[in-house]
């Protein structure tokens, strides 16, 4: 297993290594089955036409043949009907003895005998090394398919080699050469391991890299997919504009990624336009997934809050999202800012508290900037004992608009690596461009997009709350059912 391939993946890839380990020994022993075969016919028809003899070599070439056919066919029965798929050590043992067994079948037989009952091991004169190369030439012939189709390691890929070897060696002690033959052969004769285990190792990278890629691109899509549907989820949580009647309300949101902590809450305060519109902007720190995690606890949190209190005010819903992150996140080091208003139009104020969040702008009717800044704390850093939300109540007519946002505006870099800040964010309010008057929100993004150098480094969430001008004013039986 590389470095490459991470524990995540282990069970899977040695799930995969097994079966596919499987099929290519079935391919292994059904090729050579297949192989022997074809030249046990071809044996066959050139003895019943006449063109081989039937002497002693063609007998026992006949027999090795049909043995190793049969071995073959064995072991590949055995695998096919077998319904416990076995381990991957238990298949490389079969490989093994069977490539042995091909081995000292076609081969080894007739070199022994030689050396056994010739002179060249009887102790005669004429002593040589005879067919030994040849028998592992085509030892490494054999090692070389094997290692072409079954997809073995290096080290498993020496197993079949060793007895060779060993087998070689003792030939060669017994043989009549001299030392310096004997230790030349005996070098030489590791060459037959390089071509075998060369070609094993270049398959078994490949198959890390091929198996690294496809598993890396099932879970990215599987991951795509969970995040898409993430996406929906998360993004139903976010309330709906508000384009008709006294207040207007619409944002515009920009997740790093996508999803992300940026979270925006809406709350009517009755029934009919001449409601009070509560509307609390959290930005939680972090980003994606983790940072979404904590946005739908918090809305869990803020639905509980309004059901309970339906008429709770900016600095009580304030207070009461601190007590919930210090007892719940801050000990994970998880914090939050938040901008909590409450518009009103039948007073026309906007009640305000801000907990580290960036400060709003409140563009009034004849172009005047307010700036509504920071009230109190972070929310988590602090118990609820030393908490002040620090509430507060300004103007807000027909004609005016707000705007809030996230820190992913200000925090927007060019080029330069220059931050657009609070004062780009005013100037952007307090330009006359024709946009302002439409949509500060869309306005404010756009400056945006067009300050920021590169990808985006953090969620942008944009909140624009309107009184249109005009707007009809609610009737008293409204009112009343409001009340």
């Amino acid at each position: 297993m590389t470095a490459t391939v991470t524990s995540d993946f282990r069970s899977e890839y040695e799930t995969q290594r097994e079966l596919f380990l499987r099929r290519r020994v079935l391919w292994f022993t059904g090729c050579l089955a297949g192989v022997f075969a074809l030249r046990l016919l071809w044996q066959s028809l050139m003895a019943m036409f006449g063109e081989a003899s039937l002497d002693q070599d063609f007998v026992v070439n006949l027999l090795v043949r049909s043995t190793i056919l049969v071995l073959n066919v064995a072991a590949f029965v055995y695998l096919m009907n077998r319904r416990k798929v076995l381990t991957r050590k238990g298949t490389v043992r079969i490989v093994v003895g069977l490539i042995l067994a091909m081995a000292f079948l076609l081969y080894a037989p007739a070199h022994i005998l030689a050396a056994l009952f010739t002179e060249s091991f009887m102790g005669g004169t004429n002593r040589s090394l005879g067919p030994a190369p040849a028998w592992l030439f085509q030892v490494m012939l054999l090692h070389l398919l094997a290692s072409a189709i079954i997809p073995w390691t290096p080290r498993e890929s020496l197993l079949p080699l060793i007895p060779v070897l060993i087998v070689h060696a003792f030939i060669l002690l017994f043989g009549g050469d001299s030392v310096i033959i004997k230790v030349i052969a005996l070098a030489f004769s590791n060459v037959i391991i390089l071509p075998g285990w060369g070609l094993t190792w270049w398959r078994q990278s490949r198959f890390h890299a091929r198996f690294h890629y496809s598993a890396l691109r099932g879970r990215y899509t599987q991951m795509k997919r969970e995040l898409t549907d993430a996406q929906r989820i998360h993004e139903a949580l976010f309330p709906k504009p508000i384009r008709q009647g006294r207040v207007h309300f619409d944002y515009l949101y920009e997740p790093m990624r996508q999803i992300g902590g940026d979270f925006l809450y809406t709350h009517r305060h009755g029934q009919g336009d001449g409601a009070p519109l509560s509307v609390v902007i959290i930005d939680v720190t972090g980003h994606g997934i983790p940072a979404a995690l904590t946005v739908n606890r918090l809305y869990g949190e803020l639905q509980r809050l309004f059901a309970e209190d339906p008429d709770l005010t900016p600095g009580g819903a304030l207070e009461a999202i601190n007590r919930y992150v210090y007892l719940t996140m801050a000990e994970h080091s998880v914090f939050a800012t938040a901008l909590c208003l409450r518009v009103d139009p039948s007073r026309d104020t906007i009640e305000f508290a801000n907990g580290g969040h960036p400060p709003a702008f409140l563009r009034s009717v004849d172009g005047r900037i307010d700036q509504l800044d920071s009230t109190t704390f972070v929310l988590g850093v602090v118990h609820d004992d030393v908490f002040t939300p620090g509430q507060r109540s300004i103007p807000f007519g027909p004609g005016d608009a707000m705007v809030a946002y996230t820190d992913g505006a200000t925090e927007a870099t060019d080029s330069a690596g220059r931050m657009l800040c609070i004062e780009g964010v005013r100037r952007v309010v307090a330009s006359d461009h024709p946009e302002i008057q439409r949509s500060m929100s869309r306005a404010l993004l756009e400056a945006v997009d067009n300050h920021r150098h590169g990808p985006i480094q953090d969620d942008t969430l944009v909140v624009e709350i309107r009184r249109p001008l005009g707007a009809p004013a609610p009737s008293p039986d409204a009112t009343l059912s409001a009340v």
